[in-house]
Parts: C-alpha cells; sequence; structure tokens
C-alpha cells in the first residue's frame, strides 16, 4: 500500500504570460472570456464518455460566475471553437521551453 504524507509547505511561484498581462487580459476579452454562456445553455451536444472539460471561474467587480465546456473539440457550437482558443491562449502564454 502506497503511503501519502502531507505537507504544509507550499511553494508559491510568480508568472508572468509571454506577451504581457495587458496584452494576455485583452486577448482573453476578446474571446469572450467574460462572456460565454454555461455550455448548459446550448442546444445539440453531442455526448462523449471520456474526455476533457474546461471550468472557468471570474471574480469581476464583486461579481461572481462560473461556467462549463465538456469535451468543446468535440461540439459544433462557435462557443465551444472560443474555449479552445482561450485554452490554447493560456497555454501558449505560460508554456515556457
Amino acid at each position: 500500500m502506497e503511503s501519502f504524507q502531507q505537507t504544509n509547505s507550499v511553494r508559491v511561484q510568480e508568472i508572468t504570460p509571454k506577451s504581457g498581462w495587458d496584452r494576455l487580459w485583452t486577448r482573453l476579452v476578446q474571446l469572450d472570456l467574460l462572456t460565454l454562456p454555461n455550455s448548459s445553455t446550448l442546444h445539440g451536444e453531442d455526448m462523449v464518455r471520456d474526455g476533457v472539460s474546461y471550468v472557468v471561474e471570474i471574480n469581476r467587480d464583486g461579481r461572481y460566475r462560473t461556467y462549463q465546456y465538456g469535451n468543446p473539440q468535440e461540439q459544433k457550437w462557435p462557443e465551444a471553437k472560443k474555449i479552445i482558443s482561450i485554452v490554447q491562449t493560456l497555454h501558449d502564454e505560460f508554456t515556457y521551453k
């Protein structure tokens, strides 16, 4: 049996997007990060048994909202393409080689 040892140490690391925070935020807003609807409100969802889901949580001006997309790569909605672009943008900005 594998043992699990809990530790109280946390490592905090400051990160900076490659293009800078202002440019990244502008790009995310252009991709409708703040206004995309929850996928449950869209019609014609293709069901997939296993895959990837993305959950977005936003607290802006004291208002909290969350939305999610399951398997957006399998969906035909334009909103699914936007969430994929959001994820790709974040990946590109924070992946260092």
